[in-house]
């Protein structure tokens, strides 16, 4: 008896990501992110002699607001474009 069986299921692929999703939303979504971050890219903080002079940038924790309103956005138009 055999507990453990073989199924084919349809698996969304993300480009910008290189990976593979369970569900078309979740492959939306980190196709969008990708894009909001190679638009907007993460800035790491500066240190000189232990000071910082400069905190860095990501528009997730810098600009929630706007990152929320761009994903909602761009997740609406690859959602058109994308089969179903």
């Amino acid at each position: 008896m055999s507990f453990v069986s073989m199924q084919m299921k349809k698996v969304w692929f993300s480009p910008a990501r290189g990976r593979h999703f369970l569900t078309r939303r979740a492959a939306i979504r980190a196709e969008a992110h990708a894009k909001i971050i190679e638009r907007y890219p993460y800035e790491r903080p500066d240190y000189d002699n232990g000071f910082l002079t400069f905190p860095g940038y990501s528009i997730q924790h810098d600009e929630p607001e706007r990152y929320a309103i761009m994903l909602q956005r761009l997740m609406r138009i690859i959602d058109k474009n994308t089969e179903k």
